[in-house]
C-alpha cells in the first residue's frame, strides 16, 4: 500500500521567484507546527486543511502575478524589437531603391550591396528573435529573454556604428547625434 502525505506542495510552478518559494515553505512548516497544537485529530486536520486552503490561493496569486510579469516584460521585448525591425527594413527600402538608380557608381554600388547584406542579416537575426520572444512561454521565457535582449543590444550597437560610417562618409550629422 503506497504511503501519501495528505499534504503535497506543487514546487513546479513557472516564473515564482527563489524569494517567494522560501516564504511558501515557511508559511506551510509554521502551519504544520500551528496544527501540531491543537488538542484533537479533527481539529489538528480542519487546521492544516484552512492553512493548506490560504496557501493554494497566494500561490494563486503568485501565478496571476507572474503571468502577468511575464506578458508585460514580452510585450516590451517584442515592442523593442518590433521597432528595429522596421528601421532596418526602411533602411533596406533605401539602399534597394539606390541600387536600382541606374546612373550609380560602381564604387557607390559596391558600398550599397555591401549595406544590404549587412542590413538582410541584421533583419534575419531580429526577425528570429522576434519568432522566438512571441513563441515563449514561462517555462523557455529566461533563456529567451537573455538572447533577445543580447541580439537589441548588439543590433543597436552595429546601428548605431552604421549611422556614425554614414556621417563620417558624408561629413553630415543625418542622425542629430552631435557627431
Amino acid at each position: 500500500m503506497e504511503h501519501r502525505s495528505p499534504v503535497a506542495v506543487q514546487t513546479d510552478i513557472p516564473m515564482i521567484s527563489h524569494l517567494k518559494k522560501p516564504m511558501l515553505f515557511a508559511a506551510l512548516a509554521g502551519s504544520l507546527t500551528f496544527a501540531a497544537c491543537s488538542n484533537s485529530a479533527e481539529d489538528q486536520s480542519d487546521k492544516m486543511n484552512s492553512k493548506m486552503e490560504e496557501v493554494k490561493d497566494k500561490m494563486k496569486d503568485m501565478d496571476a502575478d507572474a503571468a502577468a510579469a511575464f506578458e508585460k516584460d514580452r510585450q516590451a521585448i517584442s515592442s523593442d524589437l518590433s521597432t528595429l525591425r522596421d528601421n532596418i527594413d526602411n533602411k533596406l527600402k533605401e539602399t534597394n531603391d539606390k541600387l536600382a538608380e541606374k546612373n550609380l557608381k560602381s564604387s557607390e554600388r559596391t558600398e550599397q550591396e555591401k549595406m544590404k547584406a549587412e542590413l538582410e542579416k541584421e533583419q534575419t537575426r531580429v526577425n528570429d528573435e522576434l519568432d522566438k520572444v512571441n513563441n515563449a512561454t514561462a517555462s523557455t521565457w529566461n533563456d529567451v529573454k537573455a538572447d533577445a535582449d543580447k541580439v537589441s543590444s548588439d543590433v543597436k550597437t552595429w546601428w548605431n556604428g552604421m549611422k556614425e560610417d554614414v556621417d563620417k562618409k558624408t561629413d553630415s550629422d543625418n542622425d542629430n547625434d552631435g557627431h
